[in-house]
């Protein structure tokens, strides 16, 4: 976009016409077209992991700030423009019901039966920085798996945030968590 030059005459006014175009240049340029995408845990809910290491869809809610190629599908974020590069990075704290090794991660169209399983799909990113031992019980042994990694996306890829137990019958509350995807060229 081409700087918008604004004529002054050296009054206040012309002062307060600059700066507000230049809040509207800089908006244009940054926010309207923001090429990054955000998702936080809006409501924590815990998550029961039934079997051990099999990859489950995290039951909270999420807040979602999406950029122009996003929109939210059914378990995940679907990207709907086509062929880009994206860094996608990610951090999430919780407590478990009992001391297992958690891998929290991110899945690329996942597909996931009536209780979260994810029955189909392919795991991205999570490992090996998105494992951690978590201690049963203990507010001071918080799991905080952050990853980050680079992926190339295509229309109607759908990126859901999942989570995984070394053990079978545990539950995993998060306290905390966000995501943000970055086109890079």
């Amino acid at each position: 976009m081409a700087k918008q030059v604004i004529p002054s005459d050296g009054t206040m006014s012309d002062l307060v016409t600059k700066i507000n175009a230049n809040f509207t240049e800089l908006y244009e340029e940054h926010v309207a077209t923001a090429e990054t995408t955000y998702a936080y845990i809006a409501t924590p809910a815990k998550t029961t992991l039934t079997k051990a290491d099999t990859y489950y869809l995290f039951a909270s809610s999420f807040t979602n700030i999406l950029d122009n190629n996003f929109t939210v599908g059914a378990g995940g974020i679907v990207y709907d423009g086509a062929g880009n590069n994206f860094e996608i990075e990610f951090q999430v704290t919780g407590e478990a019901d009992e001391t297992s090794l958690i891998t929290v991660a991110i899945a690329l169209n996942a597909t996931f039966d009536g209780s979260k399983e994810m029955t189909a799909g392919t795991v991205i990113l999570g490992s090996p920085a998105g494992v951690q031992t978590i201690e049963q019980g203990s507010i001071d042994a918080y799991a905080t798996p952050h990853s980050l990694s680079a992926v190339t996306l295509e229309a109607e890829d759908v990126l859901s945030l999942v989570i995984k137990s070394s053990t079978s019958t545990n539950g995993f509350t998060p306290t905390d968590g966000c995501a943000s995807i970055h086109r890079f060229r």
